[in-house]
């Protein structure tokens, strides 16, 4: 299984510094950022991030509770990302029993000697690494069922450029180091959509086209690729090469079209599902 990548938020450079080498000698990949705003930021931007480690008194004055704010955010938006949160100002205590909730694990002021920060890297790496494997299984069990309802095949897209923004370029390098990669997905007929067959030729089943670009993130391993859709984790899935895990993808994709098309009052994760099947995918004919 391929290294969790894990999102780290520390406001102090040295203590972020040490965090970052934590996690990558406990078999990680860090990301890491100094406040709140850059940490959603990146985890809308690198959806395959699987664990979030941060830091609550993310300003220095005061009682400063930026990290819960930012966990609270983390549950509306990924409510199963773990997160782990440490403060050397804030002892359990003081922190109301909502507040802790938020987190899968937390380590408050008292128990931040240097063998605690070691177990709580330790703690961090492993809920990262079940929750990748959470996913893998929960992918493998939607494709199953994929391919065994519309017996779907193993169909390449093409892909195109590295989407590398110029004002994000220090960004796209560090995910770069991680083995990630955005892919898009230009408009046209989804080879795969509907009953039948891999080529969209169904016994009257309208085919699904692809109106507008999807940005796919990819991180490729010895063992194969994941992939998944930018700003949807809930669309996620892996295959032998980069190619089959985003057919996969947009396999999945396909396949919620007609329960999501005709939904009402969704909310959470399903109303994001929803708003990208449904903005992305249309019946019938490709745009032009």
């Amino acid at each position: 299984m391929s290294s969790p990548l894990v999102l780290v938020v520390e406001d102090d450079p040295d203590a972020l510094a040490i965090r970052v080498l934590q996690l990558e000698s406990a078999g990680c990949r860090a990301i890491a950022v100094d406040n709140s705003d850059d940490a959603i930021r990146e985890l809308w931007h690198s959806p395959l991030i699987g664990g979030l480690l941060t830091d609550i008194n993310l300003v220095s004055a005061g009682d400063d509770k930026s990290g819960v704010a930012l966990a609270k955010y983390v549950k509306e938006h990924r409510p199963s990302l773990p997160i782990a949160g440490y403060s050397g100002v804030f002892a359990e205590d003081r922190l109301s029993p909502e507040e802790l909730d938020l987190f899968d694990a937390y380590y408050g002021a008292g128990k931040l000697t240097a063998d605690d920060i070691r177990t709580a890297i330790a703690e961090v790496a492993e809920m990262a690494q079940a929750f990748e494997r959470i996913r893998r299984d929960e992918a493998d069990a939607r494709l199953d069922k994929v391919r065994e309802q519309f017996q779907v095949g193993r169909t390449d897209f093409d892909t195109f450029r590295r989407l590398i923004p110029d004002e994000d370029l220090a960004i796209e390098q560090v995910l770069a180091g991680a083995s990630l990669h955005a892919h898009i997905i230009g408009p046209g007929r989804l080879p795969t959509a509907g009953p039948g067959g891999a080529d969209g030729e169904t016994d009257g089943a309208p085919a699904l086209a692809i109106r507008t670009p999807v940005v796919i993130w990819v991180r490729e391993e010895d063992d194969g690729a994941e992939a998944e859709v930018h700003g949807v984790p809930e669309l996620y899935a892996f295959g032998e090469s980069t190619s089959e895990a985003i057919a996969n993808v947009m396999d999945l994709a396909a396949d919620h079209f007609g329960e999501l098309h005709d939904a009402t009052d969704l909310g959470g994760p399903l109303a994001s599902l929803q708003r990208f099947v449904v903005g992305v995918f249309d019946h019938d004919s490709p745009p032009a």
